[in-house]
């Protein structure tokens, strides 16, 4: 009988709660690795013949797991009574952008994998050049980071305007610049 007042009181620490929630998360995010290795993958190899969806999963399956869990530790440290004046912001914006490196790598991977996989198919049929789509696959890649920097300062509430504001008009001295050289390069 003693036992059950100490839980009681245990369960009432914001701390402790906090530690349950990440293990709930946690568990949770072991359960889908489970349903991902074993259905996905299985139903995956079982009916379709492509390699590429083979692929799409497992770039995708460690993101899924990790977003799981992230979004517990989002979770645990957002709820009432907030954390002490440093750690109320810095612990969520830290597992936002552990999360968003996270994604990112994994979509960098995916376009290279897709892109890949696409190449082969349109290569074959000689209707785009493999230079061309070379050029494509690296503005996609170009693109991917720029927007997850943009992602990552906004996160950390680092203000935009100067950003903007310099990169167009670095966009527009650049374009001045390089205009006979992509004249040449896009007429042959």
């Amino acid at each position: 009988m003693e036992l059950s007042p100490f839980l009681q009181d245990l369960s009432q620490q914001p701390i402790i709660q906090r530690l349950l929630i990440i293990a709930a998360y946690a568990l949770l995010a072991k359960a889908v690795d489970i349903f991902v290795n074993r259905i996905l993958k299985r139903l995956a190899a079982a009916y379709t013949t492509s390699e590429l969806d083979d692929k799409v999963i497992s770039i995708l399956h460690t993101p899924i797991v990790f977003s799981v869990f992230f979004f517990g530790v989002f979770h645990a440290v957002t709820m009432e009574p907030v954390l002490a004046q440093p750690w109320e912001k810095f612990v969520p914006a830290l597992a936002q952008s552990v999360a968003l490196i996270v994604w990112t790598l994994a979509a960098l991977r995916l376009f290279m994998v897709v892109g890949e996989h696409y190449l082969k198919s349109i290569a074959g049929r000689g209707k785009i050049g493999a230079d061309l789509f070379l050029l494509l696959k690296n503005v996609v890649r170009v693109i991917v980071i720029v927007s997850a920097l943009i992602w990552l300062l906004s996160i950390w509430n680092v203000n935009l305007a100067p950003l903007f504001a310099s990169a167009g008009i670095a966009g527009i001295a650049v374009a001045l610049a390089a205009k006979d050289s992509l004249a040449n390069f896009f007429g042959g």
